[in-house]
């Protein structure tokens, strides 16, 4: 990799190094997570509570699901979601 080019902004505010590139790679390095193989599931999930109500959660790095309204489910591993209320989802069925 080439190394940045030469500009006359001052470098402050990087907390970890003088060169702004440095600074992105540490950042990477920091915030670099596990992939989400080690966790049942589908990625993206429609599901639906015993109300009638549905919603999309998304697979987080943890294994755990949260949707649109940050709220968060566990997975079974087999067919139940629960949300931090305690209430039981299930995958829709189209």
């Amino acid at each position: 990799m080439s190394p940045p080019a030469k500009t006359d902004l001052p470098l402050k505010g990087y907390p970890w190094s003088d060169s702004p590139v440095e600074t992105i790679e540490t950042i990477i390095d920091v915030v670099q997570l596990p992939e989400n193989e080690d966790y049942p599931g589908e990625d993206v999930v429609e599901i639906i509570n015993m109300q009638g109500e549905t919603t999309t959660v998304y697979k987080l790095v943890d294994g755990r699901y949260m949707d649109r309204t940050n709220t968060v489910y566990i997975y079974d591993g087999k067919d139940t979601w629960t949300d931090t209320n305690g209430v039981e989802w299930n995958q829709e069925v189209k």
